[in-house]
């Protein structure tokens, strides 16, 4: 029960990042003079890293713990979430 909770708990904090982010994120890259076309590349560059990366993460399931697996997971999304983020600084 306690793991159920924790990747509930774990992905509601994903999405609702990535919910807060994604209104804010091209009007801001648009007044810093990104053109359309790289926003759309970082939102796709983003997803397609997540898609990517889930069949290994799906193999070492078998090696570790799902336990530790979801904190990999949650600490991996966050800071690639804030990578995200920090393509503002680009210009």
């Amino acid at each position: 029960m306690g793991l159920l909770l924790l990747v509930v708990l774990t992905q509601a904090l994903v999405l609702s990042a990535d919910t807060f982010l994604y209104p804010f994120f091209p009007e801001i890259a648009l007044a810093k003079g990104i053109s359309r076309t790289y926003i759309g590349i970082v939102f796709s560059a983003y997803k397609l890293a997540r898609f990517a990366t889930s069949p290994i993460a799906g193999s070492l399931v078998s090696k570790v713990t799902p336990k530790v697996m979801a904190v990999i997971g949650g600490w991996s999304d966050e800071h690639f979430l804030c990578g995200f983020g920090l393509t503002l600084l680009h210009r």
